[in-house]
């Protein structure tokens, strides 16, 4: 991108890309608006890229741009390794418009959109009025664009994620259409009662208890009636005993 804008890189340090134009290049009359094109295709592009290409579900990259016009020293420093550097308040201005911007947005200076209503009459730009600047107090400031456009591509870049999700959820309900169902729990009077060998228990089926009730019932009675006369009978004989 900054070759086909023609724009200069002078360095990335960690997620920070600085660039700058009408440096090496005599670009006076449009230096503003190939920044500002850039920036632009620069967020569309982001937008359109995973952050990992694996899982979908992480989003894409989400950038935010401050651009700023003014003077600048360029030089060489160090000695063990020497490196093209910029430096100047332009710089540092540069600096506060990106980080009091927001996602996916482009935020100018004052002298920034003066200059790009110049070169590029048919820029929009939303005044945003007096902006806290750390370190320098209110600054006024601008976005390119209107705020319901930087929201619509924010929107369809979070439209797009939440299509993806949607997608894959659609999958998994696929998947599990047919779960397997779960064996019907039997009321535990009609439920079978369980053998075991060491018990010794039996499974009667329902219509021989009620048929067998008043005989069981009756042999109950027959036994406790026998064992009292027996135990009668032997508590008799003993009676004589020593205790």
């Amino acid at each position: 991108l900054a070759a086909k804008h023609d724009i200069f890189k002078v360095h990335a340090i960690g997620v920070s890309y600085f660039a700058v134009a009408n440096l090496v290049k005599d670009q006076t009359h449009d230096h503003c608006k190939r920044v500002v094109d850039f920036a632009k295709e620069a967020i569309l592009v982001a937008t359109q890229t995973l952050l990992d290409d694996g899982d979908p579900y992480m989003g894409s990259v989400v950038i935010r741009v401050g651009i700023h016009c003014g003077p600048v020293i360029a030089g060489v420093v160090g000695q063990r390794m020497p490196r093209y550097s910029l430096f100047g308040d332009t710089i540092n201005t540069a600096m506060k418009m990106e980080s009091t911007s927001d996602l996916n947005r482009i935020s100018l200076s004052k002298r920034a959109a003066v200059i790009l209503g110049e070169q590029d009459p048919m820029a929009v730009l939303e005044d945003r009025g007096p902006v806290r600047i750390n370190g320098k107090g209110k600054m006024h400031c601008f976005w390119l664009g209107t705020t319901s456009t930087a929201s619509d591509a924010l929107g369809r870049t979070l439209a797009k994620k939440q299509n993806r999700l949607i997608a894959t959820g659609n999958n998994m309900a696929q998947l599990s259409a047919k779960p397997e169902q779960a064996p019907e729990m039997m009321p535990p009077e009609q439920a079978p009662l369980a053998t075991s060998p060491s018990l010794g228990l039996v499974p009667l089926k329902e219509e021989e208890n009620s048929d067998n009730d008043e005989e069981v019932a009756d042999a109950g009675e027959s036994a406790i009636t026998d064992g009292a006369e027996a135990f009668d009978s032997e508590f008799q004989s003993n009676d004589d005993s020593p205790v």
